[in-house]
């Protein structure tokens, strides 16, 4: 076969698969450079990263909006319980009341009348008073009396010294044993206070001021005092002293009052107050 002198002589045109593969070795690094750029992370500045919101970090959702929440339930609440409170409040007064009566009953059968028992009246005297208050109580009962007139009527037995007169009437009785020349003076203002209270020109308190001097506290009394007996004639002196500046100020007579009882005088009070 015949040799191409060409081909044989030039090294350079020759099909050696080796030198054909050369450049492609020689071109593979630059590829690799190019895909290493490609995965390296990209440096960012500070300035372009995005600003974030200040103050705690979250951002309000735009258009957010919570409402007025429990107030309004509060109120109507409140409002409502106001609205019950008044009704019960009125209701109620209004039955007390109308119980007026009822209650009159009540405090004379079970606590007047006994408090006169226990009292130290002449036993005459307390006799009387008792028949006084259960005849009243009787009436109240068969509705002689309304309630305004009711409330009227235990108003003036509260303002009476039913109680304090007995203890008067042991205050006398311990001047009548003394043997002074100031004995029948002092009866004398005793009567005096007792003509006041007559007349309705002082209460219970009055009375109670004038016997402060005699009395000493008791937490076994249901007043919560009682007469300090064996008497003083100091303390009686001032007790007979008071008697005399209370008469004087309401402008009673000098003199002494016979025939006054206090069963009159519980009664009077009734029908006064019955016909006001």
């Amino acid at each position: 076969m015949p040799i191409d002198p060409e081909n044989s002589s030039d090294p350079e045109n020759s099909n050696d698969p080796a030198k054909d593969a050369q450049p492609a070795k020689e071109n593979r690094p630059a590829k690799d450079s190019e895909s290493t750029k490609d995965s390296e992370p990209a440096i960012v500045s500070d300035s372009e990263l995005p600003s974030e919101p200040a103050g705690d970090g979250v951002a309000p959702l735009d258009g957010a909006d919570e409402g007025p929440g429990w107030l309004p339930a509060v109120m109507a609440a409140t409002a409502l319980m106001g609205i019950v409170g008044f009704i019960f409040c009125a209701g109620s007064t209004w039955y007390l009341f109308q119980q007026r009566t009822a209650f009159a009953i009540r405090t004379l059968q079970g606590a007047y009348i006994g408090e006169i028992e226990q009292s130290l009246l002449d036993p005459d005297t307390k006799a009387a008073v008792v028949a006084e208050i259960r005849v009243l109580a009787a009436d109240l009962e068969q509705g002689k009396y309304d309630n305004s007139q009711a409330a009227e009527i235990m108003q003036g037995l509260l303002r009476l010294p039913v109680v304090q007169w007995g203890e008067l009437q042991v205050v006398e009785a311990f001047l009548q044993q003394a043997q002074d020349e100031q004995k029948e003076d002092d009866l004398l203002q005793i009567s005096r206070l007792k003509r006041a209270v007559e007349q309705g020109k002082i209460t219970a308190m009055d009375v109670d001021e004038a016997l402060e001097p005699v009395r000493v506290e008791d937490s076994d009394s249901v007043n919560g005092y009682s007469l300090g007996r064996p008497f003083t004639d100091a303390g009686v002196a001032e007790v007979v002293h008071r008697c005399e500046l209370v008469a004087d100020r309401e402008s009673i007579p000098s003199e002494v009052f016979e025939g006054i009882r206090l069963q009159v005088i519980v009664r009077r009070a009734i029908e006064r107050a019955t016909t006001q």
